[in-house]
């Protein structure tokens, strides 16, 4: 009896120790690799997200949005968020397309205008076969204007990494979306 008891605990000792060494040499997150400050604003309340790329990306955009929301509330309960989506491909599905947001929104009635672009050409999926390294790195581009001139404000390339899917790190993103937008308020 002693001799199983002991079997078991060294088991899912050894079983501990493996999972905890395979997380801990990977480097998930998101980093900006480019930020470029062009321009200043008079007054940023209001942000209209435009959501461009792939129409099978509209998962993803869906559960980002919710975090940028989020992110938002969290650091400014007074700016003013809404999202609009400009999705499009050559080869879409019916599901896709009946996912895609239909309202639109007048830019004029924003402060700002921030366009997030998601190139699937950037999707790289590596380890694709062995489900416990499966990873996701692509780059997500950002580009602030005042929506009255159109000007550009602030431009943003972020590296993301993720396990498994691209959207296992759309939290970071939109706290790294909300932390760039909100400071580039003057108030």
């Amino acid at each position: 009896m002693k001799n199983c008891i002991l079997l078991i605990l060294i088991i899912i000792g050894l079983q501990s120790r493996s999972s905890a060494q395979t997380n801990e040499s990977k480097d998930y997150g998101v980093t900006i690799l480019e930020t470029k400050k062009i321009g200043n604003l008079t007054s940023n309340s209001s942000t209209l997200f435009i959501f461009k790329g792939n129409t099978h990306l509209i998962n993803n955009f869906l559960d980002l949005r919710k975090h940028i929301k989020q992110a938002v509330k969290n650091k400014s309960k007074k700016h003013n968020v809404k999202f609009s989506f400009d999705l499009n491909s050559a080869k879409s599905n019916e599901s896709d397309e009946n996912k895609i947001p239909s309202k639109k929104f007048d830019v004029e009635d924003f402060d700002t205008v921030c366009e997030i672009y998601l190139p699937v050409s950037d999707i790289k999926s590596l380890d694709n076969y062995d489900l416990k390294k499966r990873n996701q790195n692509y780059n997500i581009y950002l580009t602030l204007k005042d929506a009255a001139t159109q000007s550009v404000i602030l431009k943003l390339k972020l590296s993301v990494k993720s396990l498994d899917i691209i959207s296992t790190q759309n939290e970071n993103i939109g706290r790294v979306i909300s932390e760039n937008i909100i400071s580039t308020s003057p108030n």
